[in-house]
């Protein structure tokens, strides 16, 4: 579970650099970008996002916590709302934000993964004294 919040924030950090490009070359709009990226192999953790959070305010329904489910709910609702510069630096702001929350799961991921690293190698040593 910690691995595949993991890649939803990985994929959500993906995801505001191809957002920010799209607003600030293209000015190609919110809707159009977030249901470009159902589909894509490189987004297939976001496939719960679609542009309903955009034109509605609602919390998405993932494996995050609600904290992070309602902070991508605001962001996506907020999107289109203001002028473009604007949307720029609330994107930059929320990909800190949700590079923060990654950064917390690869940590607790890698504490996590030694812990059941050392009770296999214990159950096997006890296993293999109760064979002999």
């Amino acid at each position: 579970m910690i691995l595949r919040r993991f890649n939803i924030c990985r994929e959500l950090a993906s995801f505001c650099e191809l957002l920010k490009n799209e607003i600030a070359v293209r000015q190609t709009p919110a809707c159009e970008v977030v249901n470009s990226i159902n589909g894509r192999d490189s987004f297939k953790s976001l496939s719960f996002l679609n542009d309903d959070y955009i034109k509605s305010s609602k919390i998405p329904d993932s494996i995050l916590t609600k904290e992070q489910n309602k902070k991508i709910g605001d962001f996506l609702y907020s999107l289109g709302k203001s002028d473009i510069s604007s949307q720029l630096v609330q994107i930059d702001e929320f990909k800190q934000y949700i590079s923060n929350a990654q950064e917390q799961y690869s940590l607790q991921y890698k504490s996590k993964s030694r812990l059941y690293v050392m009770l296999g190698v214990c159950s096997g040593i006890i296993i293999s004294l109760t064979l002999i």
